[in-house]
């Protein structure tokens, strides 16, 4: 089986081995789905009575996609950004909270009660997420053969 397939979502051509398209992602089409090649046109160039006219595949692998490393790329950035503003707001909550003054506990109480109550839940999101960021990248973005 020699003969050539064409994607039939954008028309590039597929190898026997191939069962996505290498250019738009398509699954391979099945042998049921390959339209039967058009009979000839009748002398003169009007096409036989039902026969409709081949119309050329338009070659989409040009324009930008969504998916692959520019998808991995973009959610990285997401969380880079919304770890480092957590792990700001964390610290910023800490020492706004551990350094107002309260009526009912120590100044030692009052850090002890702030860490555990924003400290360690809002920064340590932030951590959490800034992990997930730094796990993307090293699993998906970065360059193969570079040590960390």
């Amino acid at each position: 089986m020699s003969e050539q397939t064409e994607c039939l979502s954008c028309g590039a051509v597929l190898s026997p081995s191939d069962e996505y398209c290498g250019e738009c992602g398509a699954h391979r089409p099945s042998p049921m789905e390959i339209p039967a090649a058009p009979a000839s046109p009748q002398p003169g160039g009007v096409p036989v009575a039902g026969q409709a006219k081949a119309v050329p595949p338009v070659h989409i692998g040009s324009q930008p996609r969504f998916g692959g490393e520019s998808a991995w790329r973009i959610g990285f950035w997401i969380l880079v950004v919304l770890g480092i503003l957590t792990c700001v707001a964390g610290l910023l909550f800490f020492f706004v909270f551990g350094l107002s003054e309260s009526d009912v506990a120590t100044p030692e109480e009052n850090w002890l009660y702030s860490a555990l109550c924003c400290l360690v839940p809002v920064g340590g999101t932030g951590a959490l997420l800034l992990l997930a960021g730094i796990a993307i990248w090293y699993t998906r973005l970065r360059e193969p053969g570079t040590s960390p």
